[in-house]
């Protein structure tokens, strides 16, 4: 029998609701009730949003310097692993727990959220490049969501040592969502559930609708997330000057069921410099989704013709067209749908993610 691991997780718990802190917030959740490993947390959640991830303010900066003083935690446990920022503010502001790790000759695991980690270090220079480098170095295993995103960490750990893991359903959405209730032709409801931030494509998004209108198709929209407040105005005056449109924040559980089952299209037109692997888009297959997204970091290791339509970054006349297509065929488009629920369920379930994340901590470094 393998000797119990103590785990460290450092990183960002729910609230906010990011891609990253659902990750976090079920590690910490099924970890905690097994027989195999300990888990402990220190919660590295910005209780702020804004879409400037990266920034430095002093807000910011105090923080997280109060949050050293949990820094002990690491001496008691074996494993560290760490959900890393991707910006160089991001990966520095660990920087003290990678250090107490390497002197106490702690195991670290580097889980990358993302596909930005490798440009930010591609554009430091001199001191911060190195700096950025040596903290990155010490880690002994990394974790990245999908084979497109490896060269994240290449610069910093031996291939052998990254490992790719997909991400998830809920299993709530697994379980709870039924074959049958996905029969949903009557006319193309759209769903839009992320954070509203302009590089999501929002607001191409919401200028699509607009074209729409002007070609008198019918249709229905829901969004649902939180708004970043440097393009509040613009966003809310897109939503409000449209009827067919209704906005709610952030939503779980049963709600959230609710509204991937009250659609039949999701679309998601990001193009979002930190975008990894979308938890939404994969919510969205589950549910039997129609999927309408751009080929952007991750997103074409899981969606393509079979999930649904690519559409050209930044084109809100694209998108029209798109939603147009489906609008006139929607009754055609049944078998799609079909197959987004059954793959989901093959290939995303909370089980897999975790007995994946769960060999990693008891792999033997290469």
């Amino acid at each position: 029998m393998l000797n119990k691991k103590k785990i460290l997780l450092i990183g960002p718990l729910s609230p906010p609701i990011t891609g990253c802190s659902m990750v976090n917030d079920l590690v910490y959740k099924r970890l905690a009730v097994r027989n195999d490993v300990e888990i402990d947390v220190i919660n590295r959640a910005f209780p702020f949003f804004n879409e400037r991830i990266g920034y430095f303010s002093f807000r910011k900066a105090i923080f997280y310097i109060r949050q050293y003083f949990r820094i002990n935690k690491i001496i008691s446990n074996d494993v560290i692993y760490i959900a890393i920022g991707l910006t160089f503010f991001g990966v520095i502001k660990d920087l003290p727990f990678f250090i107490v790790a390497k002197i106490w000759n702690k195991e670290v695991i580097v889980h990358v959220h993302g596909n930005y980690l490798y440009k930010q270090y591609d554009i430091l220079k001199g001191f911060k490049r190195r700096l950025f480098h040596y903290v990155l170095s010490i880690m002994d295993k990394g974790i990245v969501s999908s084979k497109v995103l490896i060269h994240n960490l290449t610069p910093f750990i031996d291939k052998k040592n990254i490992f790719c893991m997909h991400y998830f359903v809920e299993d709530f959405l697994l379980k709870e969502v039924k074959k049958k209730d996905i029969q949903n032709n009557e006319k193309i409801k759209i769903l839009y559930l992320s954070n509203l931030m302009k590089e999501k494509g929002i607001i191409d998004f919401l200028v699509s609708l607009k074209l729409m209108d002007k070609e008198f198709i019918d249709y229905e929209v829901k969004i649902i997330g939180g708004v970043d407040n440097e393009n509040k105005n613009e966003i809310f005056n897109l939503i409000d000057s449209n009827p067919k449109i209704s906005y709610s924040p952030p939503v779980r559980g049963e709600d959230k069921k609710k509204a991937y089952l009250w659609a039949n299209t999701f679309v998601l037109p990001t193009y979002y410099s930190m975008e990894g692997e979308p938890i939404s888009l994969l919510e969205a297959m589950a549910t039997g989704n129609i999927i309408v997204t751009t080929d952007h970091a991750a997103i074409s290791d899981i969606c393509g013709v079979n999930t649904g339509f690519i559409v050209r970054k930044n084109s809100p006349e694209d998108i029209k067209e798109k939603l147009i297509f489906i609008s006139k065929n929607i009754n055609n488009l049944q078998s799609m749908m079909d197959y987004n629920y059954e793959y989901a369920r093959k290939k995303y379930t909370t089980d897999i993610f975790i007995k994946n994340l769960i060999n990693v901590f008891y792999e033997e470094r290469k």
